[in-house]
């Protein structure tokens, strides 16, 4: 009996193996480059101006505006990158933060290795009953340059 269940579950782990390298194509080394371009407010519907702790992520590590930042991942994981923007307030401080997600191998599937990426963020008045829907807004539109190499 053990016998049959040690075969159970090796034949289970080679075909999840095979399996996913004909979903996904195989699981292979890529570095990705990523420069922060441009950050522009698209609207600001009476939110304020005083903007601070502005920051984007990649990888856990903040990048700074036109400075390439070089990851090491594979095919098979993520890229994540966050945008974080805060408009200071003596009571409320109004803050919005947005992430990217998107599995490696989709992003080559669906953009191809070099390309730029534009993610939104919307910002709301924290002082209104109802944040989300006061229409008090704010919303920036971050620029990045990606180019993903296979090693």
């Amino acid at each position: 009996m053990k016998k049959y269940a040690i075969i159970t579950i090796i034949f289970i782990i080679v075909f999840t193996s095979i399996s996913c390298q004909l979903i996904y194509g195989p699981d292979l080394p890529v570095s990705i480059k990523i420069s922060h371009i441009d950050s522009t407010i698209i609207e600001n519907n009476g939110i304020g101006e005083d903007w601070q702790n502005i920051f984007w992520k990649v990888d856990g590590i903040e990048l700074d505006t036109g400075v390439e930042y070089t990851m090491f991942s594979s095919t098979w994981e993520e890229l994540i990158i966050t945008t974080h923007y805060e408009e200071y307030d003596e009571t409320y401080t109004d803050i919005g933060e947005n992430k990217y997600r998107e599995e490696i191998y989709k992003i080559i599937k669906n953009s191809g290795t070099k390309f730029g990426l534009n993610i939104y963020n919307t910002i709301y008045e924290q002082r209104s009953a109802n944040p989300t829907y006061s229409g008090t807004n704010a919303v920036f539109c971050d620029t990045f340059e990606i180019e993903i190499v296979y090693n």
